[in-house]
């Protein structure tokens, strides 16, 4: 069953032993964990997506449009850059899967490595799309529609 744990930033960090001491097991859990972060972050994406090119942000606000047509290009970014991650991992697994042929350290080692290569590239993903949404929020902050200003447009 999958909780509240796969759902964290803190969940790909979690149990860092050495990536060479994991068991194949451990490997496959990892890459389940990732892929549920990934669709999590697939949602957000869509909903961030909607968020900004709404109509619930105060026209006056200098540079408004500049601003929200650069957080559309960052998270489009984000976004290409998570699906190349999504497919990376698909590749992953099925390679995990020839692993339990490997006969040799050398063999373990290279799976390992595209094991952790992996992790780092995710992590790296999953805080630049962080720091954007923390852009987003403290910039809608001060530029969303106040209630007053929503009434008198009705």
């Amino acid at each position: 069953m999958i909780d509240k744990y796969f759902f964290t930033m803190s969940a790909i960090a979690q149990n860092q032993e050495s990536p060479n001491e994991k068991s194949i097991e451990e490997l496959q859990l990892d890459t389940i964990k990732w892929d549920v972060l990934l669709q999590t972050c697939t949602e957000e994406i869509h909903f961030l997506e909607q968020f900004l090119s709404a109509d619930i942000f105060q026209s006056e606000i200098p540079d408004l449009y500049e601003n929200l047509n650069r957080f559309s290009d960052k998270l489009e970014d984000i976004k290409i850059e998570k699906i190349d991650l999504q497919t990376a991992l698909l590749h992953h697994k099925n390679d995990l899967i020839g692993m339990r042929e490997c006969e040799d350290i050398s063999c373990d080692i290279f799976y390992h490595s595209q094991h952790q290569n992996l992790l780092k590239n995710i992590q790296g993903n999953l805080s630049k799309f962080q720091d954007l949404k923390l852009r987003i929020y403290k910039f809608s902050d001060h530029a969303l529609l106040k209630n007053n200003l929503r009434e008198n447009m009705v």
